[in-house]
């Protein structure tokens, strides 16, 4: 088969492909003399040219992909003293407070940077990193009834990404979520402690610093996660946001 010693190259073999036929049309290709040959189709030898452009995208395409397997997760994380942390002790709107303070100043270091999405969050007695306090968790924070159904109820037993909308429609109205006023949820959340809100990350989203990033992105896709915390002698160093794998991964990806 033509395309046979390029198979391993999956990602690049429509590339490849497409190079080849647009190639081919502007060739002139005696059908008969190639019948007569007994050639009953193309062959990549026939056309060096041809043969040499494959061999450039295959060169290129190693050598982007041997370097993104090199990469270590180290490169690419975001140290913890440039990471946005709160305190376990702090309030809700202090974190609030928090993250657009980490935001607005993150934004004007450089603006291709993504913001930051969740706040980590420490021990104020030993500074160790005891969990993440992310957008969906400040949601979630708004209504307490959330905390038993997630326990205990269907939350925790499903998968609710799948659930009609009808059903999820129900839960609201038998389960009285967002009875109130939205000012007041607010108003009452605000107080809240951040240790009573925040999320404990589970063992498959921590990595270590010196893995590669094919595990990362493993770790990444398989668990679907937005972030990873980063470990360097059994010590959270930093932090591995998808945002910024999928920058790396785009920019590669228009390198070829």
């Amino acid at each position: 088969m033509i395309f046979s010693r390029f198979l391993k190259f999956d990602a690049i073999n429509p590339i490849m492909i497409d190079f080849f036929c647009r190639h081919v049309e502007n060739l002139q290709f005696d059908k008969h003399k190639n019948r007569e040959a007994g050639v009953s189709r193309p062959d990549i030898n026939m056309f060096p040219d041809v043969q040499a452009g494959f061999m450039n995208i295959e060169n290129r395409y190693r050598k982007e992909w041997c370097n993104m397997k090199q990469m270590t997760v180290e490169e690419l994380m975001i140290p913890l003293e440039e990471y946005a942390t709160v305190s376990e002790e702090a309030t809700l709107k202090e974190a609030v407070l928090e993250l657009e303070r980490a935001q607005a100043e993150f934004g004007q270091e450089d603006k291709k940077q993504y913001l930051h999405r969740a706040l980590l969050v420490y021990d104020p007695d030993h500074g160790h990193i005891t969990g993440k306090l992310s957008q969906l968790d400040v949601l979630k924070a708004l209504e307490p009834k959330y905390a038993k159904m997630t326990a205990s109820g269907p939350l925790g037993r499903i998968a609710t990404s799948g659930l009609s909308a009808s059903y999820l429609l129900s839960m609201l109205k038998q389960n009285n979520l967002f009875d109130q006023p939205l000012s007041d949820i607010c108003r009452k959340a605000a107080g809240l402690k951040v240790k009573d809100c925040m999320y404990i990350p589970l063992e498959g989203e921590f990595i270590r610093a010196q893995d590669n990033m094919s595990r990362a992105i493993h770790q990444l896709v398989m668990g679907n996660h937005h972030s990873l915390l980063v470990l360097k002698d059994d010590k959270i160093v930093g932090i591995l946001r998808l945002v910024d794998v999928f920058y790396k991964i785009c920019q590669e990806i228009k390198k070829i």
